[in-house]
């Protein structure tokens, strides 16, 4: 047998809305068996058009409250349903709000409460819509019951349908001058309830001049507050409000330049646990002789600034879009590592600054790799054309090769077929592709930055270039000097 629901419409001095509310109820594909207007204190035509659909089972109770809380909890203590299907006169329901709802309910008994999305409706300015940031005609998507979600924003709307005896059990509505309905799910969470999100809108949110979410609106920071103070102190809230930090760190070397190693460095914070954060500023100090070039972040809406050595991120998390939320930022940069580094570590730092007004803080520093500029390893030209240079470079790691040329040459260098190191680092350089005449073979690691330069063991013979004798030994040091000051075509 199917649970009874009662449907409670609450109004003040909202009889023009009063017509369109009650149709929409008494039009559902499931009907109700029993629907009651709770009237607090109103000056219009409420009255008199509530007993125009007396006929029609409609019940109608005056009340002089003035309080919305206790108008929905005189619903609820003078109706008599199995489920209680809260309605606030300026809202319609879609036909199908009561079935599926009750449904709901019905199909999982561990349930407290049922809701969906909804429509957004309603006659309010241009600046109002823009104030909630709402399209008139727009549906406005919920989402699941989700703790760690519902800590950061409110996304379950008053009209929905809860179990009568849940809600006597957890004491009903409190009273506060708006975002009662918030503290009343938030109180049915740590009591152990939960509820069943309908991802389909099934009634129409009107928005109009004298909505409270317009009316109350300056009130809610406090408000919002005054519920944090009362419930996020308690146990079950702890995993969801406090949050467990790590920073993730790598770095990637790059090639070495004349004075520096140019190196990427990967920053990703990384926020464990239930909790959210409200937003996450990244700090990241280098140290003297880093200097960074670049600094991009991987997530739309961050903000990055740097100077002064300190390189800055404020990356926002689109909180209460959980998919989104758990996709960590990286903030990638670009540094370079001069050869005066001294081997300090660089510090980055993350804080969560969280909306209940506390802060939370994960340090981390980051070891640079042995980056500073060192000078090549020489080695003389081996007979034959390959050569094979051992303990210089990283396993597989991409070669670069080329030869330097001597002064009055056409080019000053000129590339070589590249190579790639074995598994145990040993390098295998092919020279017959070498110009008959160079002052120096350059072989360069990709990865590490190190320099091996294949010197002739015996000068080429000297020959006159435009007047200039060039050869022997002067222009084979000239040639390396240019080498060691990174020069090539």
């Amino acid at each position: 047998m199917g649970s009874s629901v009662s449907v409670v419409v609450t109004c003040h001095n909202y009889g023009r809305y009063l017509r369109e509310c009650l149709e929409s109820i008494l039009a559902q594909e499931r009907r109700a068996e029993e629907i009651l207007v709770v009237d607090d204190a109103s000056t219009d035509e409420t009255p008199a058009i509530a007993a125009e659909y007396a006929e029609q089972g409609v019940r109608y109770e005056r009340v002089e409250y003035r309080d919305a809380c206790r108008s929905y909890n005189h619903g609820m203590a003078a109706s008599t349903g199995d489920l209680i299907a809260y309605v606030d006169a300026d809202n319609a329901l879609t036909p199908r709000f009561i079935g599926t709802l009750a449904a709901r309910l019905e199909a999982e008994p561990t349930l407290a409460f049922a809701y969906s999305d909804r429509y957004w409706s309603g006659e309010a300015s241009v600046a109002a819509w823009a104030e909630i940031s709402a399209t008139p005609g727009r549906i406005a998507r919920s989402y699941p019951p989700d703790p760690a979600m519902l800590v950061h924003q409110n996304f379950i709307d008053t009209t929905a349908m809860v179990r009568r005896e849940i809600a006597v059990a957890v004491g009903g509505f409190r009273t506060l001058p708006a975002l009662w309905d918030y503290r009343f799910w938030l109180t049915l969470l740590e009591s152990g309830y939960s509820g069943g999100h309908i991802p389909e809108p099934l009634y129409y949110y009107r928005l109009h001049a004298s909505n409270m979410i317009l009316s109350t609106r300056p009130q809610h920071r406090g408000l919002r507050l005054l519920i944090r103070r009362e419930h996020f102190a308690q146990p079950f809230w702890q995993p969801y409000v406090r949050p467990e930090l790590a920073l993730e760190c790598a770095v990637v070397p790059g090639r070495v330049l004349p004075g520096g190693t140019v190196c990427t460095l990967f920053v990703t914070p990384r926020v464990l646990g239930a909790a959210y954060p409200a937003a996450v500023r990244l700090v990241v100090a280098l140290p003297p002789g880093v200097e960074c070039l670049a600094a991009t972040c991987e997530r739309d809406g961050g903000r990055i600034t740097t100077g002064g050595g300190v390189i800055t991120a404020e990356l926002p998390y689109p909180v209460p879009d959980r998919a989104a939320a758990a996709l960590p930022p990286i903030l990638c940069m670009t540094v370079v590592v001069r050869a005066s580094h001294d081997g300090q570590a660089i510090a980055a730092s993350l804080e969560w600054e969280d909306i209940f007004e506390s802060r939370h803080e994960a340090v981390a520093r980051i070891a640079l790799p042995s980056l500073a500029v060192r000078p090549p390893f020489a080695l003389p030209v081996a007979s034959g054309a390959l050569q094979v240079i051992r303990e210089q470079f990283g396993p597989v790691e991409a070669i670069s090769v080329w030869a330097a040329m001597p002064p009055g040459a056409p080019h000053a260098s000129v590339p070589l077929p590249p190579a790639e190191a074995e598994a145990d680092g040993t390098v295998r350089i092919d020279l017959r592709a070498a110009p008959e005449r160079f002052a120096a073979i350059v072989v360069q690691g990709e990865l590490l930055g190190n320099q091996v330069v294949l010197l002739p063991a015996v000068a080429p013979p000297a020959r006159a270039v435009g007047g200039v004798r060039v050869g022997g030994r002067r222009a084979k040091l000239t040639a390396l000097r240019r080498v060691l000051r990174g020069g090539r075509a």
